[in-house]
């Protein structure tokens, strides 16, 4: 049963609903030189369409938690895939660059709702000691597309053009409007009436970001998606203008990448109640620094070799889907009464980070990898940094 936790079934259901977002990055990204061609436009122009994206993304993440708190999650979930499927059209009929970034931006406000509530449902129906095991399942779930969208962009771009990559998203959303239409039964118990409430939402963000738990966490793992997008938005003008790999290769670097955090989330869901969260954190976050710091290494030193820097950044994703369940678990353990409006800010938060980040190495491009490694590398210093010296005060609340 999708609203039965821990079975199967549910942990697809979730794991489908955190697909969203990474489904209209991944499979978009082997596209963004030949939309500079086909629209054309410049890379920095293109670039944008992925910050654009990561803004509207977290500004509609606002509003989907309180929005789910008071209404509940069902009709929350159909809105979100309703707007995300009108924004999908727009970018399938978009004729210029303009066009494009306005159905982006409308796209993203509907997928911001997967990874939001697929959490709070998570969080409703799990006891807080499962919940780390089931987001690390349903991680990898979600990780599992990502393994085969990359390169099924690049063969769709070439083969049939980039307008037909949003009209299979079109198609994942109608599916999956239909399968929570019928499926998926209401998780919330009782509705929180104020939740929408301006005042209420402003005095429960504030609440969480005192609380140094919710912070520690959020701050560090923040750092780590920065990264990520920073990957995203340069890597596929550096490998494909710069390093030359074909458009239909080009996926399989995030194949790598994608099978190594899926690999990372299911060791998370096996071992992760047998050493204390922190400790499998903070090795998780050195191994994603030394990772970095070694792709770095290389492009300063000059030796440009794929398969070497493509192993590094796998390691680092290896190391980040060990840290990205665990942090989401730790953020939102101590308030479970606001579980939609944690998950809420803790998207938002690291939204706006990422689209900073992914629009800085579009303007730091200098036709060579040192810039976007360099940031890279400093982002997760900041991870790990920020993990060991922010410090949950045992004295604070939770509940």
């Amino acid at each position: 049963m999708l609203s039965k936790s821990g079975t199967f079934t549910f942990i697809l259901f979730a794991g489908g609903l955190f697909a969203f977002s990474p489904l209209s990055t991944d499979m978009y990204i082997p596209a963004l030189p030949s939309l500079a061609q086909s629209l054309n436009t410049t890379v920095p122009a293109v670039q944008l369409t992925l910050s654009v994206y990561l803004l509207g993304f977290a500004l509609s993440q606002l509003f989907y938690g309180p929005i789910a708190d008071r209404f509940g999650r069902k009709p929350t979930i159909l809105g979100g895939i309703a707007i995300y499927t009108v924004g999908s059209v727009v970018c399938m009929m978009a004729g210029s660059i303009e066009m494009l970034v306005v159905g982006r931006f409308v796209q993203a406000m509907g997928a911001a709702f997967g990874q939001i509530l697929g959490r709070a449902v998570i969080r409703d129906l799990a006891k807080p000691e499962e919940s780390a095991r089931i987001l690390a399942y349903a991680t990898v779930i979600m990780g599992g597309t990502s393994l085969i969208t990359p390169s099924m962009g690049g063969l769709i771009t070439v083969y049939f053009g980039w307008q037909i990559i949003f009209a299979v998203l079109i198609g994942y959303a109608v599916i999956y409007f239909l399968i929570v239409s019928i499926g998926f039964r209401e998780s919330v118990v009782a509705l929180n009436r104020d939740a929408i409430r301006p005042t209420q939402m402003l005095a429960n963000f504030g609440v969480l970001l005192r609380h140094r738990l919710f912070l520690r966490n959020t701050v560090s793992i923040s750092f780590m998606f920065g990264t990520l997008f920073t990957f995203l938005s340069g890597s596929s003008f550096l490998f494909i203008g710069v390093y030359g790999v074909p458009t239909t290769r080009f996926g399989l670097i995030f194949t790598a990448m994608a099978a190594a955090f899926t690999i990372a989330s299911a060791v998370v869901g096996r071992v992760g109640g047998r050493m204390p969260h922190d400790v499998i954190y903070r090795m998780a976050a050195t191994g994603a620094m030394l990772s970095a710091f070694a792709a770095l290494a290389m492009v300063v030193a000059g030796w440009i070799n794929i398969v070497a820097l493509v192993g590094a950044m796998a390691v680092l994703s290896f190391a980040m889907g060990i840290m990205v369940p665990l942090a989401f678990a730790g953020s939102m353990a101590p308030y479970p009464a606001m579980a939609g409006t944690a998950s809420t800010l803790i998207g938002f938060i690291q939204s706006v980070f990422s689209a900073a980040m992914g629009a800085l190495v579009g303007l730091l491009f200098d036709g060579t990898g040192v810039p976007m490694f360099a940031l890279i590398a400093a982002l997760t210093t900041g991870a790990l940094l920020s993990f060991i010296l922010i410090r949950p005060t045992p004295a604070l609340r939770t509940a």
